[in-house]
């Protein structure tokens, strides 16, 4: 494993956790903007559900990946973390 595949990971989690919020966010202003005389676009809101579950599913890999790789790499002792010194 690299040693950037944590950083990648850890970006990829956040993007498709950002994706998500985005298009759930627009899909909730559609709805509060829509009205009788102005309907809600179907087509478009479908899309953007989509897109949210795409993401969603993403999100569910990466995190069983994150659990897989926790569960095989247990630590035998706790691991200390002392203060360093900025120059």
């Amino acid at each position: 494993m690299s040693q950037n595949k944590p950083v990648e990971e850890w970006k990829e989690l956040n993007n498709a956790r950002m994706i998500c919020l985005l298009f759930a966010h627009l899909i909730n202003r559609m709805i509060e903007k829509s009205d009788a005389e102005q309907p809600l676009p179907n087509e478009r809101i479908q899309n953007y559900l989509q897109r949210v579950v795409r993401q969603a599913d993403n999100l569910n890999r990466i995190i069983e990946k994150m659990l897989d790789f926790s569960r095989n790499h247990k630590v035998s002792s706790p691991v200390a973390c002392l203060p360093t010194p900025y120059p």
